[in-house]
């Protein structure tokens, strides 16, 4: 197993952040990594997901969205073929801090025998 996390606090009501963060159509415009996703925020439905990590290609794959909580969660899990070689689970999590403040944590939990490898 792996994971990434990364948080920060923003001057926003939660309402306001999960609009930002399920207007997919608008993510090329503040977006550069994760810059295309296709679908709604919807449990059971699939996104398409255009990634471009920095100093590589960009590649694409679909993902299931597990959950989405208005205002509070949004979670999808992608996967290689089959789980048990290659899974990722991507959680952006929004906790309101009062003031109209908030935490936005986005973390990935990535597991499968093929860990060790892709994420060299």
């Amino acid at each position: 197993m792996a994971e990434i996390s990364t948080e920060i606090e923003i001057d926003a009501c939660p309402e306001c952040v999960w609009k930002v963060l399920t207007d997919f159509p608008a993510y090329p415009q503040w977006n550069s990594g994760m810059y295309e996703i296709r679908g709604e925020a919807k449990p059971g439905t699939w996104l398409d997901v255009r990634v471009r990590p920095v100093g590589r290609l960009s590649v694409g794959f679909r993902v299931t969205v597990l959950r989405a909580v208005f205002g509070r969660e949004l979670c999808w899990r992608g996967q290689l073929l089959l789980p048990r070689l290659f899974a990722g689970d991507h959680f952006f999590t929004i906790e309101p801090l009062g003031n109209g403040r908030v935490r936005f944590v986005q973390r990935e939990v990535y597991t499968g025998l093929l860990v060790p490898v892709i994420m060299l």
